[in-house]
C-alpha cells in the first residue's frame, strides 16, 4: 500500500535535499554561524510538528488499527527508538495539548523539546493560582537556559513566586505528605491512594513503565489496567526473589482455594478463594496455579484437602532453564519484547499436559493471562515454533509494516 504524503512535507523534503546538496564552502564565512542557529531553530519547530503528529497518532490509536501496536510500541518496535526515548516523546505530545502556550514557544523554534519537558512537568505540580504566573517566567527563562540549569531554576521560582517559602522547607513538607494507603473495597478489590516523594515516584514510575507497555493489538486492556498489571508484576517479582524471613519454616505465599471439578472441567461458576476471603475465576486460580510460588490448593467433595501444589505440577529448574535457552530469553509470542516472567504449560496441566521441554513455553505476564483468561490458546509446531490462535481459532501472526 503507497502512503499518500501531504504537498508541504513533499516540499519540505525537496527544501532538506537541497539544502544537503548544498557546499557549505558557497556560504560566506560570515554568515554560517547564523545559517547553523536557523538550522537549530528549525530542528526545534519540526521536533514541534513531530509531537502533533505523534499526539494525533495515539489520540485517534492510528498505530493499532496500523501495525497492532499502541503508538509507543510502534516508534520502538517499527522505528527502532529507545524505549526511554519513545515513551518521553509520547508524554510531551500529551502535555503539549494541556499547555498550548508552551506549545506556540516549542513551535516557534524558542526551545527545544527537553526544555519543554522540563517546562510542563513543573506546571504539572503549581497551583492553579500560580500557574499563569510560573509559566510565564518560565517561557521566558527556556530560551536563554539548557534543560539542566531551567530544572534548577524551577524551586527558586516556586519560592519567588511564594508556593514555597524556602527550600528546606518544601523539602520537608514533600516528606511529610509521603505516604501509601491500600484499602480494602468490594470483595476483595484494593483501593491505592497516597503521595510519593520525588525519588520514589521517579523510580516506581521508570519500573511501572518498562512493564506497562502494550503487547500489541491483541492486548485490549487501557493504559490504567497495564499499569495495575505492572504493579503486580512487581510485586510478584519481589516474593519470588527477595530474601523474605520464613514462618515456620515456609517463605510467604499466596493460597488460591478452589473445588476440583472448577479446576479442571472450567467451570465458569464456581469461584476460587484468597486467604484474605476474596474471591478469584477458575480461569485466574488455573493462571495462578502455573506459579509455583502461588499454591493451589485443590478440594474433594466433601471440601478435604485432595492436593497442595504437588511439586510435579511444575517444571524442574532443568526444564525451565532449557526452555529458556531455547527460546533466547524471549516470550514465546512473535514480535513480543516484553520480559517473559512464567513458563507455561502448553498443553494445560489440568488438561494432562507434562512439566517437560516439549510442553513448555516462557510467556510474559500478558499473554500468559491471554491464554488463561481471554480464551487464546497456542501451540507447538515440528520446527519448535509457537503459533498463537484467537478465541476464534484465528492464526495471529504480526502484521508487516506497510509499504
Amino acid at each position: 500500500m503507497s502512503v499518500l504524503y501531504s504537498p508541504e512535507l513533499l516540499q519540505l523534503e525537496a527544501a532538506v535535499d537541497a539544502l544537503l546538496a548544498t557546499d557549505l564552502r558557497d556560504i560566506p564565512e560570515a554568515h554560517r554561524l547564523g545559517n547553523q542557529e536557523k538550522l537549530l531553530e528549525l530542528r526545534n519547530k519540526m521536533d514541534a510538528a513531530e509531537l502533533h503528529g505523534l499526539q494525533r497518532l495515539d489520540a485517534d490509536e492510528t498505530t493499532i488499527a496500523e501495525t497492532g501496536r499502541t503508538t509507543k510500541s510502534w516508534l520502538t518496535e517499527e522505528q527502532y527508538l529507545n524505549p526511554g526515548d519513545a515513551g518521553k516523546r509520547i508524554r510531551l505530545g500529551r502535555a503539549l495539548a494541556a499547555y498550548p502556550r508552551v506549545d506556540a514557544a516549542l513551535s516557534a523554534g524558542r526551545f527545544s523539546p527537553d526544555t519543554a519537558l522540563i517546562i510542563v512537568k513543573a506546571l504539572a505540580t503549581v497551583p492553579a493560582e500560580f500557574l499563569d504566573t510560573v509559566e510565564a517566567a518560565l517561557l521566558q527563562l527556556a530560551p536563554h537556559c539548557t534543560p539542566n540549569d531551567l530544572a534548577d531554576k524551577v524551586e527558586q521560582l516556586l519560592l519567588a513566586c511564594g508556593v514555597e517559602s524556602s527550600s528546606d522547607e518544601a523539602a520537608a513538607k514533600r516528606l511529610e505528605k509521603r505516604g501509601l494507603n491500600i484499602a480494602p473495597t468490594f470483595n476483595g478489590m484494593r483501593s491505592v491512594s497516597g503521595m510519593l516523594t520525588p525519588e520514589v515516584g521517579e523510580a516506581l514510575e521508570i519500573a511501572i513503565g518498562a512493564i506497562a507497555q502494550s503487547a500489541g493489538a491483541e492486548d485490549d486492556r487501557t493504559h490504567a489496567q497495564r499499569r495495575h498489571d505492572a504493579v503486580g508484576e512487581l510485586a510478584n517479582f519481589y516474593l519470588a526473589h527477595a530474601d523474605l524471613p520464613a514462618v515456620n519454616g515456609e517463605r510467604p505465599r499466596v493460597v488460591v482455594t478452589i473445588d476440583y471439578d472448577a479446576l479442571v472441567n472450567d467451570l465458569t461458576n464456581a469461584w476460587g478463594r484468597l486467604p484474605s476471603g476474596a474471591t478469584v475465576s477458575p480461569a485466574t486460580a488455573r493462571r495462578l496455579a502455573c506459579d509455583a510460588g502461588i499454591i493451589p490448593a485443590v478440594l474433594g467433595k466433601g471440601s478435604e484437602v485432595l492436593d497442595l501444589g504437588k511439586h510435579q505440577r511444575c517444571f524442574s529448574h532443568a526444564v525451565r532453564r532449557a526452555a529458556w535457552i531455547e527460546q533466547h530469553g524471549k516470550c514465546a509470542f512473535k514480535g513480543c519484547r516484553r520480559p517473559p516472567v512464567e513458563c507455561h504449560h502448553i498443553v494445560w496441566w489440568t488438561h494432562g499436559g507434562q512439566s517437560t521441554l516439549d510442553n513448555a513455553a516462557w510467556l510474559c505476564a500478558f499473554h500468559h493471562w491471554l491464554v488463561h483468561e481471554r480464551g487464546w490458546s497456542m501451540r507447538r509446531e515440528k520446527d519448535r515454533s509457537f503459533t498463537f490462535l484467537d478465541p476464534a481459532g484465528v492464526e495471529f501472526p504480526r502484521r508487516t509494516q506497510a509499504a
